[in-house]
């Protein structure tokens, strides 16, 4: 995504204590535990406003959205999200206007600290796009992001005396990590990891394992070599993964070959299923626009929501569908979005807790 040229010189931010929220907040709209004891598993979405603030949405249907309380900082590139161990923390890493690494600490999706943390001096300027976050056990993360147009992956723990990036565990025997396309991805399920990102119209994929709370990772691999569609071209624009609890899930725009005549170009969105990110079967595609972000969230294969976005559109500048499992349906952007729209084309992060 392009920077903004122009930057505001920002105040210094006061952070809230946590454990405060916690015990003031305990019992949030969106994350209070039914009458069986289980906690709702609602659905995330962070992204950019037109205002370049940060703002954060829930959903525990993915059809009503609230907007969560807390900061809404500055920002140039939407933030990463997940929830610790526990399920009930959760956590957002994003650069703010100043080119800060700044964190979040939420209440599940619906409350949030009234002032973002920076992370350790030692790392404060590297991330140049929106994050990826996974929490690998207790305090500590693996937060995935582009940096000078390579893919890197590091260690993050949000323990109190810590709270700054830490071993690097970006694949690199046999992997290709160059001119990325915007910001890399993670997904981890049951142990398993996927690291992927998009280099013009090379999507890289590799898959790991957590051992002894750190990724060892396998052999990379190309997954539009590996994954391919008669009449339709390689993954281009923007890409997504996101996993249910028991399988993983890619999204991808593909181009149409042209039928004779025709002038226009045709896009598709196509949707995976994988259950060890390596085999990847096509469970929908639909026709749509070429993003230049995208995000997905899955509770399963029948209930899937999709943003894209595409910052020279001269249409909505954010097109949401769900899938049921058989057919899909266009979301409202005002429903999703409420009163603070998205800004084109600029990056956002859809999640699910499961």
């Amino acid at each position: 995504m392009k920077k903004r040229l122009v930057r505001k010189n920002k105040t210094s931010w006061l952070p809230m204590n946590i454990v405060v929220l916690i015990a003031i907040l305990a019992c949030t709209q969106n994350w209070c535990p039914p009458g069986n004891g289980e906690v709702k598993k609602p659905f995330a979405l962070a992204y950019v406003d037109t205002n370049w603030k940060l703002r954060i949405r829930s959903s525990d249907d993915g059809i009503n959205w609230t907007s969560a309380s807390g900061a809404t900082p500055e920002i140039d590139s939407a933030p990463g999200i997940a929830p610790d161990a526990s399920g009930v923390l959760y956590l957002a890493i994003f650069e703010n206007a100043v080119s800060d690494a700044k964190f979040l600490t939420g209440l599940g999706p619906a409350v949030w600290d009234s002032s973002p943390f920076t992370v350790g001096d030692g790392h404060r300027n590297e991330i140049q796009s929106a994050t990826s976050v996974v929490n690998i056990g207790g305090t500590k993360y693996l937060v995935a992001y582009n940096h000078n147009n390579q893919a890197k992956i590091v260690e993050f723990d949000h323990a109190t005396s810590v709270r700054d990036f830490g071993a690097e565990w970006t694949p690199v025997i046999g992997v290709v990590n160059s001119n990325l396309v915007d910001r890399p991805a993670l997904v981890l399920r049951n142990g398993r990891l996927i690291g992927s990102w998009l280099m013009a119209n090379q999507l890289q994929m590799v898959t790991g394992d957590i051992q002894a709370g750190v990724p060892v990772w396998q052999a990379g691999y190309m997954f539009n070599a590996n994954v391919t569609e008669q009449g339709f071209g390689s993954p281009i624009g923007a890409f997504a993964l996101a996993e249910d609890g028991q399988t993983f899930y890619a999204a991808v725009v593909r181009q149409r070959d042209p039928l004779p005549g025709e002038q226009i170009s045709h896009y598709f969105l196509f949707i995976y299923t994988s259950n060890n990110g390596l085999n990847w079967t096509r469970l929908t595609s639909r026709e749509t626009m070429l993003p230049t972000a995208m995000a997905i969230a899955a509770g399963g294969t029948n209930d899937i929501i999709t943003i894209l976005s595409n910052q020279a559109t001269a249409t909505s500048p954010a097109l949401a569908y769900r899938f049921n499992g058989s057919s899909w349906t266009v979301l409202n952007n005002s429903v999703i979005f409420g009163n603070n729209p998205i800004n084109r084309g600029h990056d956002f992060t859809l999640f699910k807790k499961h």
